[in-house]
């Protein structure tokens, strides 16, 4: 079953863009597609997370991913991969934008960001984190992220003086 958010928003006001929540079948279908592997593949490279390709085709077929199509008038565009993780405590659950690829971001961004504010408060989560490069700072303070710490890290055999 596809659950999909479609608006139209002021800074976006010449394109229809939509966002579906795919099933787990769906979703590792998408992943496989050689466009979309190669967006994943390239926000992997770039981003440094430590996750592997193969590791995110494992969780998604587990389950463990959920993971949102982007379309503009109907073309597929990018790719996004959610976790939601309960914390526990006061901070509860919270749900990770793993990765996200695509072409045109500046399309359809808005209203990913409304999607995944909406996935979250269906799951019943408290907050919503990003860890990203940081050219993402100021495109996702506009859609009402804020910065609440640093990510700092360090390459161990070498680099970095260590």
């Amino acid at each position: 079953m596809v659950k999909t958010l479609a608006m139209k928003r002021e800074r976006e006001p010449a394109m229809r863009v939509r966002v579906d929540w795919v099933t787990r079948s769906e979703a590792v279908l998408a992943l496989k597609g050689e466009k979309v592997r190669a967006w994943i593949e390239a926000s992997l490279e770039y981003s440094g997370i430590g996750i592997a390709y193969e590791r995110m085709l494992e969780g998604t077929t587990r389950g463990l991913y959920l993971v949102g199509l982007v379309r503009v008038d109907g073309e597929l565009r990018a790719v996004l991969v959610l976790e939601s993780l309960l914390i526990g405590g006061p901070v509860g659950k919270v749900v990770s934008v793993l990765i996200a690829g695509g072409d045109g971001m500046k399309e359809w961004i808005s209203t990913l960001a409304d999607a995944v504010k909406l996935a979250a408060r269906t799951v019943g989560a408290q907050k919503i984190v990003v860890i990203g490069r940081p050219g993402w700072q100021r495109i996702l303070e506009a859609e009402g992220l804020i910065k609440t710490g640093v990510v700092m890290e360090c390459k161990v055999g070498g680099g970095y003086g260590i």
